[in-house]
């Protein structure tokens, strides 16, 4: 029954969607939703974003971005078989395609967490309604997310006041965010999906990435789920920083990304069942 809510709920939300991407209804959306979907009070939205500071040594936070793919299952299995649960921040395009998998990977809250990447995963200072690029994820992930562990990924981490204003006073005060990952491209690193476009092989991209890690010494580390490449990473990279004794946590699990979600025992400011935002 839970299976086929979720694909009925997915297929309306999908016309739903395709009807104000063409009629340009997010406005109309966002002022009727102003009356009752106020958070004006909302802790966890944070301009400067939240990291993996408050991690221990040797602790990290694994995030996967813009799937998800025909890889995202694959990727999530093995997590799962090293005993790592992490946090995949999907583009809500790419979501009915994969439904399926995404429900089984989120498995009731005991697995990974589901998180909004926007519908495009395009820069939100530049979208042209950013609200609607959160909204319509939210309406196809919100069966996923389990304890009102809303979380969102600014892509390019661009985020501003004004945007966190917009989400507030339209329903999105429930989310926490933006996440920001610690890894940082330089001479000598690249995210995996560069490494990709430059015809770097996993190996070599691997070491990077170990290379960073070893720098940072902890925090919330990003890679992509739309490419195999990134599984083989994964299967040289993590033996390794296991075997030099780095743990992993997920995003709920950190101290100040806990802090803020209701449900365990922080305070966001928001109350999620409250507000009837659609």
């Amino acid at each position: 029954m839970r299976e086929a809510g979720f694909a009925q709920n997915s297929g309306r939300w999908g016309l739903t969607l395709s009807v104000a991407l063409s009629f340009g209804w997010a406005g109309a959306c966002q002022k009727a939703s102003k009356k009752v979907c106020d958070w004006k009070d909302s802790k966890g939205l944070n301009i400067a974003g939240w990291t993996g500071e408050n991690l221990n040594d040797k602790e990290l936070s694994l995030i996967f971005l813009k799937g998800p793919s025909e890889v995202t299952r694959e990727i999530g299995t093995f997590l799962d078989d090293e005993g790592i649960q992490a946090s995949f921040f999907v583009q809500g395009a790419a979501v009915e395609a994969y439904e399926k998998n995404l429900e089984e990977m989120a498995a009731e809250g005991g697995g990974h967490l589901i998180g909004n990447g926007g519908y495009r995963f395009r820069n939100l200072t530049e979208a042209k309604e950013p609200v609607l690029e959160l909204r319509t994820t939210d309406a196809l992930i919100s069966p996923l997310i389990f304890d009102d562990k809303f979380l969102f990924y600014a892509p390019e981490k661009s985020f501003n006041q004004s945007i966190a204003t917009q989400l507030k006073h339209n329903g999105l005060g429930k989310y926490v965010g933006p996440i920001k990952d610690d890894t940082t491209p330089s001479e000598t690193f690249r995210y995996d999906e560069d490494c990709w476009a430059q015809g770097i092989k996993p190996a070599a991209c691997a070491q990077q990435y170990e290379a960073e890690i070893r720098r940072l010494g902890r925090g919330i580390i990003a890679l992509h789920d739309t490419d195999p490449q990134t599984l083989e990473l994964l299967k040289l990279l993590l033996p390794n920083i296991k075997d030099a004794g780095f743990s992993f946590k997920r995003l709920d699990q950190l101290a100040n990304i806990s802090a803020v979600l209701p449900l365990q025992g922080g305070d966001s400011g928001a109350h999620v069942k409250s507000c009837q935002d659609y």
